[in-house]
């Protein structure tokens, strides 16, 4: 995530920082992800801040799809400089087993300046929960970049809103208010609440998640390559999901389209070749074994793809027809 000692994000938000100091147990208050458009990601209890090592830190795992600023991204390179000039103003949010969630750029930062990382633990709020906040607030990516990057968070955060949901009925309470949407009366997180919390159509999350399942397909039958390709310019917000829909769309095609061609070549010699085998033992039969053929073709069919059976269909009708006494043609 982006610092939000960045001008656009705290003016936007009205937070006021002050340098951090370990014993200030109130200082920077973990303002990054008290957002109105999250609130339930400001309610965890958060600890006292601690100084940590870079080194003994990781990223949670679901900032895995978020992208990273390079060290020459000139907001990398002047959020660097205004630590070293002025230190952290507030703290990186992490989980109780100190993988970050909010803040891995400030670890890179402390690990360049080699000093210390402030962090603050929460509990009580779910990790998907917490990456979706920081979305709100990154305003210099596209809304389909969001988008896309939102679309891994869902399950984890629709399961978190599931948990907390079962948590409030084996206790007999009420679902908080802060955790209730307005819209429809729904409690809890859903796809369309979270697409309007983030700022775009719940039409902008379909598109996302299509081009998701276009992108694994790819990687699992053409390899990794064309389908980072496209992820990158999504990313880097060169390629707009609907032209990216399209370019997974056509890798699919012009790479599957000539084994499709050959598949069907090899259909058409089989089945030809197979009803001409049938065709000579046909005429000599009686119309018990016909009717046993009949029964086993129509068993075997089952097994078919929709192309075999298509390729079979015309061969299939012509034996059944002349089973039943009909014209063979």
């Amino acid at each position: 995530m982006i610092s939000t000692h960045e001008p656009s994000n705290l003016s936007s938000r009205g937070v006021r920082l002050a340098p951090l100091s370990p014993a200030d147990g109130k200082t920077g208050e973990a303002a990054r992800v008290a957002s109105p458009t999250f609130p339930e990601a400001a309610a965890g209890e958060a600890g006292a801040i601690e100084l940590i090592d870079p080194g003994e830190l990781s990223v949670h795992p679901l900032l895995a799809h978020v992208p990273e600023r390079s060290e020459h991204d000139p907001v990398y390179v002047a959020l660097l400089e205004s630590v070293a000039e002025q230190g952290f103003l507030t703290p990186a949010l992490i989980d109780a087993q100190g993988r970050i969630l909010c803040g891995r750029h400030w670890r890179r930062v402390a690990a360049q300046l080699g000093c210390k990382l402030p962090c603050r633990r929460i509990e009580g709020v779910g990790a998907a929960e917490v990456i979706l906040a920081e979305l709100v607030v990154a305003r210099h990516l596209p809304k389909g970049t969001l988008a896309f990057i939102a679309v891994p968070l869902l399950a984890p955060a629709l399961q978190e809103a599931r948990e907390r949901r079962l948590a409030c009925l084996r206790q007999g309470t009420e679902i908080p208010e802060r955790y209730k949407i307005a819209h429809g009366g729904e409690t809890g997180l859903t796809k369309p609440a979270i697409a309007a919390r983030l700022g775009f159509s719940r039409q902008l999350l379909d598109q996302a998640e299509k081009l998701r399942e276009l992108l694994e397909k790819i990687r699992q039958r053409h390899g990794a390559e064309p389908a980072e390709a496209i992820e990158r310019q999504v990313l880097a917000g060169e390629l707009n999901l609907g032209y990216a829909l399209t370019a997974a769309q056509n890798v699919i095609r012009n790479k599957e389209a000539p084994a499709r061609l050959d598949r069907r070549r090899e259909h058409d010699r089989f089945f030809g070749e197979y009803g001409k085998k049938l065709g000579l033992h046909w005429e000599q039969a009686d119309a018990a074994q016909r009717e046993a053929a009949l029964q086993r073709l129509e068993a075997e069919a089952r097994q078919w793809s929709a192309a075999q059976v298509q390729a079979f269909s015309k061969l299939f009708n012509r034996l059944a027809r002349a089973c039943q006494g009909g014209p063979a043609a």
